[in-house]
């Protein structure tokens, strides 16, 4: 049986909170906030409640922690876990630069310990159909994947549009495409707040001709996910808010003499999958590793690095306007 402790109880954290409590893992909970904590204490009256990290961890009552206090936080909190050998779930985004992932990777490794970032869209029913396509030949090779993740509501000053969204959009291009970048360029405006994009886009090219296009806003009229995968024998059309299909096009490029192109679609189908919750498989997968005592092998070590070498170049390449 295991005993998750939540490290911050606020936006997102408040849904791990629910999450763990109605899988029966939840056990405890970590804030500096005293009103925080006095709420949580109201909704979950048999888990126990700390002001600090190193009050619960002396407790000695918790084989995993799951880390949802701002990004600033994240390294600091979870390697104090990882030095006690405990297993730890890091809140997307993993760390704010690589050197501090490198040592929480380091830390897991050292200590056996699993060591997962909350890349939620691994464990969403789509992306499985997706890599399958992928895998099974029907896009064929594999040209341009879009991503665009749009909202109009809640703003960060800790950290910009591209930290707090593209994370998700790059775990996913990584796990589709599974090989490193080869060249990233990238444009930011900062509209709201000075020196925190607001808007940016990200062009990532990949090995054997592929790129990637990412489209990051949260000063946005409407609320968007959409992802497009174009291979040469198919596409794919996955759109969030249609939540329990995709559309997948069988396409045939015909090539005449003198004359462009012509792409006719020889297939066209929406392919439909049961609909579940992502957070609450991200959590049971989590779980099950500890009980197990293995590494995991979705949104794992490999992920959390990977993903945090693409952000920092991708940043250090920002040209802002």
């Amino acid at each position: 049986m295991s005993n998750i402790c939540v490290v911050g109880g606020g936006y997102w954290g408040s849904n791990h909170l629910r999450t763990l409590d109605e899988l029966g893992f939840l056990s405890g909970m970590v804030d500096t906030d005293s009103e925080l904590r006095a709420n949580t204490k109201k909704n979950y009256p048999e888990i126990s409640i700390f002001s600090n990290i190193e009050e619960a961890l002396e407790s000695d009552r918790f084989n995993g922690f799951v880390v949802a206090s701002p990004v600033i936080t994240h390294y600091e909190v979870a390697k104090k876990i990882l030095q006690r050998g405990i297993s730890v779930l890091i809140e997307k985004p993993f760390c704010t630069n690589l050197i501090e992932a490198e040592e929480l990777a380091d830390l897991a490794i050292m200590n056996n310990s699993c060591l997962m970032v909350g890349h939620l869209l691994l464990f969403h029913p789509s992306t499985a159909i997706i890599k399958a396509h992928i895998d099974n030949g029907k896009l064929g090779n594999l040209k341009y994947v879009y991503s665009s993740r749009l909202n109009l509501g809640k703003i960060r000053s800790h950290e910009d549009v591209f930290w707090s969204f593209a994370p998700h959009d790059i775990s996913l291009l990584q796990h589709f495409i599974g090989s490193d970048p080869i060249d990233i360029s990238n444009q930011s405006h900062s509209f709201l707040e000075n020196d925190i994009a607001d808007m940016q886009i990200t062009l990532i090219s990949y090995p054997k001709g592929v790129k990637a296009h990412i489209y990051s806003s949260w000063l946005h009229p409407f609320k968007e996910h959409r992802l497009v995968l174009v291979g040469d024998k198919g596409l794919i059309d996955y759109h969030a808010s249609h939540n329990n299909y995709l559309t997948y096009q069988e396409i045939e490029v015909e090539e005449h003499r003198n004359l462009d192109p012509v792409i006719n679609i020889l297939n066209s189908e929406e392919i439909h999958f049961e609909p579940s919750q992502p957070l609450q498989e991200e959590l049971k997968y989590f779980v099950k590793k500890i009980n197990n005592n293995e590494k995991a092998s979705i949104a794992g070590i490999d992920n959390a690095l990977q993903t945090t070498r693409i952000m920092e170049t991708a940043s250090s390449k920002n040209v802002k306007r």
